[in-house]
């Protein structure tokens, strides 16, 4: 079966971003339920001050080509207290584990808030709530693989805050990452 490409964009202030997951399934429109729980799982552990704007599936690892692009209303519904946003470049990171290999890590910009993190340690409250909104979402989806198309046989939450630096010089800051028009 093919390998296909989630690209899930998002927003805070005017900052878009996206978090890319591969997915292996017989089409496109195969993968719907599999691409809403993903979403679902995401919209869980992000804050109101992150914008879902769209999701795009596309063959991975194709520049061009059939894309099937799907706009998003919304934003994340983790609530917190405090409205002390944290600097985008701390994330969450989740690792997936292939059978052997290297992992494939997930930095997921959740939009933190000063309530939501310890020193550098996440909260236990948003560690459990991410252990149980999002991972064992992705968990459940057998069809999610790799970014080299292998199964993803274990996942491990770091309870570390992560900084993850944005990318330099880029564009993508200021405008959408996934057009949609």
């Amino acid at each position: 079966m093919p390998l296909y490409q989630l690209d899930i964009q998002k927003e805070i202030g005017t900052y878009f971003y996206t978090n890319v997951y591969h997915l292996e399934g017989s089409s496109i429109a195969g993968l719907d339920a599999v691409v809403g729980g993903i979403v679902a799982a995401e919209r869980q552990i992000c804050t109101p001050s992150v914008n879902f704007i769209s999701t795009r599936v596309k063959e991975a690892g194709t520049a061009y080509g059939f894309a099937s692009i799907r706009p998003l209303t919304g934003t994340g519904a983790y609530a917190t207290s405090s409205a002390q946003d944290l600097p985008l470049y701390n994330t969450v990171r989740v690792d997936m584990a292939p059978g052997i290999g290297p992992l494939n890590r997930k930095y997921l910009r959740t939009g933190l808030r000063e309530d939501m993190v310890y020193g550098t340690v996440l909260e236990p409250a948003y560690i459990t709530a991410v252990q149980t909104l999002y991972v064992n979402t992705l968990a459940n989806a057998s069809e999610l693989r790799t970014i080299r198309g292998e199964n993803v046989v274990g996942f491990t939450l770091k309870t570390l805050v992560q900084m993850r630096q944005m990318r330099r010089g880029s564009k993508r800051k200021l405008l959408p990452v996934i057009p949609l028009g």
